[in-house]
């Protein structure tokens, strides 16, 4: 058989390798893609073909009560554009007030003419990971707790924040809203404290950040 035969067969064979391995990284099922940094202070949402919803009037109470589902396991990735990922998982429970009724009439959502919180909510660690590893026990960073939603119907920015309190806490920004009520978004350390980085083009200073994705479970 003549080298042309064999060049034209192993051309072949790669491509078809290419192919299988491109379909391969598309059928992925990524649990979490990087936000794109925010543009404004709002919150993007999008419909069940993956197009951003163009209404901007505010939203109601009932709105997102009811397209925010009530479980979510919340993905809080701590090394962007880092080689070695540490990221840490927690199930996030959002409470539905009116379904609290006990003896007295649930309190109405905070509300004033800037801030709402329709929703308040749980987070509890569940496991966490460093590169390829699982890592035993809770983070150092651990933001286990009571949260609240907070919506600004000015801006139509969603987001909800840990341990505020002077030079303390940590902010998340909505930055997306799916159809399925999948979101995600970006964090970061709202306290005056700054990373400090020596480096050979001199030094520089940082706020601790990153991003977060809200996965629905699957049933």
């Amino acid at each position: 058989m003549s080298h042309g035969f064999w060049l034209s067969t192993a051309m072949l064979l790669l491509l078809g390798a290419s192919a299988q391995a491109s379909a391969a990284q598309e059928q992925v099922p990524w649990r979490c893609v990087t936000p794109e940094p925010a543009l404004s202070e709002r919150t993007d949402w999008y419909d069940s073909d993956g197009d951003y919803v163009q209404d901007t009037t505010p939203k109601t109470v009932q709105f997102l009560r009811e397209h925010l589902r009530p479980a979510y396991s919340l993905l809080v990735i701590r090394s962007e554009g880092g080689m070695e990922h540490v990221m840490d998982e927690y199930d996030l429970r959002w409470s539905d007030p009116d379904s609290q009724r006990r003896d007295r009439a649930p309190a109405p959502p905070v509300e004033t003419r800037r801030f709402i919180i329709p929703l308040s909510g749980t987070l509890t660690h569940r496991r966490g990971a460093v590169g390829q590893e699982l890592r035993p026990g809770a983070p150092t960073w651990d933001i286990s707790g009571p949260i609240q939603l907070g919506y600004w119907p000015a801006t139509g920015k969603l987001g909800f924040d840990i341990g505020l309190g002077i030079d303390t806490g940590t902010f998340f920004h909505i930055t997306s809203v799916g159809a399925d009520g999948s979101f995600s978004g970006r964090w970061t350390d709202g306290s005056m404290t700054v990373l400090q980085f020596e480096t050979p083009l001199g030094p520089v200073a940082e706020h601790v950040r990153g991003y977060f994705c809200a996965i629905v479970p699957q049933r």
